[in-house]
């Protein structure tokens, strides 16, 4: 219970410092006197909340450790949630698209032959854009969303909005990737709503990076987009300070889309330059090239 109020107070307050300490004082409650019975479900919070103020090995880590140990003790459930927090934190961190891949197939495995079709739907869209960015399937494609759609495993039931937001968000990134902002715009605007559910957890600032980049390439975007990019724009300053290692370089590249939409080309080379730097610094070597890109 104590692991878990942490991650409220990270998603309704911010205090993300407080919660990782309650999220690791819980972790060694449960640890000192052997309640083996939450061991799971702490690990899960604890990487919840660890990756707001850790590195994000560190936070893979104890998703790992639950995938694992929740299998073994028979957790099941909170099993199949810890494999989600796995794929995300390997999505999150970058690195070798084919191994992620294999990771999240075998994390498919497990979950459909215990029936979580919702975290099924999910990794299945995490595996539909790995084989989107390294076989380029979707360059010719027209329409992302058709793709990905029958990437999911087939259902009568329409997507829960957690399943619809952790979709969006590599959608979106498919349609940017692939030269389609317009595409990538309306997906994340359609997802809007579900994606407020996503604040307790880190893929939501996956979700706001590339969202403000998506809307950065309207030239014209109303006055309330405007509103949302300079909220999203503070909220990364207030991240990259709590942890510079994994939310600097998403500030630069926010910070650098946003001078480039307002033609202050010099000034957004700067901060695009800060920001390969910063993510080759913290091992985000996606996010490095993506910086370049910007720069070239």
């Amino acid at each position: 219970g104590l692991s878990w109020y942490a991650v409220k107070l990270g998603e309704h307050y911010g205090l993300y410092d407080y919660g990782s300490e309650l999220a690791a004082t819980a972790l060694k409650l449960v640890q000192e006197h052997s309640y083996d019975v939450t061991l799971t479900s702490t690990l899960v919070a604890c990487d919840q909340m660890f990756g707001w103020t850790h590195p994000i090995d560190h936070a893979l880590r104890h998703a790992r450790r639950a995938q694992e140990r929740g299998a073994i003790g028979g957790d099941i459930g909170m099993s199949c949630y810890a494999w989600k927090h796995v794929t995300c934190g390997l999505l999150f961190r970058g690195g070798n698209l084919a191994a992620a891949a294999e990771e999240i197939d075998r994390g498919i495995a497990f979950v459909r032959s215990y029936g979580f079709s919702d975290i099924e739907r999910i990794l299945q869209a995490q595996a539909y854009y790995c084989e989107t960015l390294m076989k380029g399937i979707s360059a010719t494609s027209p329409s992302v969303r058709a793709s990905f759609d029958s990437a999911l495993p087939g259902t009568q039931s329409a997507p829960s909005g957690l399943v619809a937001a952790m979709t969006a968000i590599y959608e979106g990134m498919c349609a940017l990737a692939f030269g389609d902002p317009a595409q990538a715009r309306k997906i994340y605007r359609d997802n809007a709503l579900n994606a407020r559910g996503l604040r307790g957890h880190i893929a939501h600032t996956e979700y706001q990076l590339w969202y403000c980049l998506a809307q950065c390439t309207d030239p014209s975007p109303a006055p309330e987009i405007v509103r949302e990019l300079e909220e999203i724009r503070a909220r990364f300053a207030h991240l990259s300070e709590i942890n510079p290692t994994t939310f600097k370089h998403k500030h630069m590249l926010i910070e650098g889309s946003l001078a480039l939409r307002q033609g202050q080309d010099l000034l957004a080379i700067s901060y695009f330059d800060q920001a390969a730097i910063n993510a080759g610094a913290g091992g985000f070597i996606h996010e490095k090239a993506l910086a370049h890109e910007f720069l070239a």
